[in-house]
């Protein structure tokens, strides 16, 4: 039997999921889908909560409604990926090997990893947090007077459409 690993059940992972678990011949093939989050959250709809079209249960729902019911789901972090010996550790102790491995984990915003973002010389002088489950708009009621400022958006997630909602600005 061979092994498919999926690392992330964000869309890309999901996606892959799907598909494969229908094009494969599951007598041949084993899928199983790795991801740290039990929880789905469609970004996307959280522009329409703050206008009522969307509630909370429309838009945070179980991963595993995504999944298909022959795909074997764990829900850990990653620890290792070990390629040499076809093996992932998760960080609660469980080893997975693959014959084939998909790598969907998304990405993670850092500023602190680029040299000047981060540090003292920074000032946070306004932070919007938790946007999307609030139905109102931010103003800022203050002037920042610099010849530099960084606006960091915390916390993304990913999708274009529903990336703002929490902010910070510093000068």
């Amino acid at each position: 039997m061979k092994r498919l690993l999926i690392l992330g059940a964000g869309t890309a992972g999901t996606m892959m999921a799907n598909k494969l678990n229908a094009a494969l011949d599951l007598m041949d093939w084993e899928i199983t889908i790795v991801d740290e989050n039990e929880t789905h959250y469609y970004q996307p709809g959280f522009l329409f909560i703050p206008f009522g079209i969307y509630k909370k249960k429309d838009v945070i729902k179980p991963k595993r409604n995504f999944l298909p019911s022959g795909v074997k789901v764990e829900f850990a972090g990653i620890e290792v990926i070990e390629p040499e010996k076809q093996k992932v550790s998760l960080n609660n102790g469980k080893k997975l090997n693959y014959d084939y491995l998909i790598i969907a984990t998304g990405c993670d915003v850092h500023p602190e990893e680029t040299e000047g973002m981060d540090g003292d010389a920074w000032k946070e002088v306004l932070s919007f947090e938790g946007n999307y489950h609030r139905r109102r708009t931010h103003k800022l009621d203050m002037s920042v007077e610099s010849n530099e400022i960084r606006i960091e958006v915390v916390n993304t997630h990913g999708c274009k459409s529903a990336r703002i909602y929490e902010v910070r600005v510093y000068s």
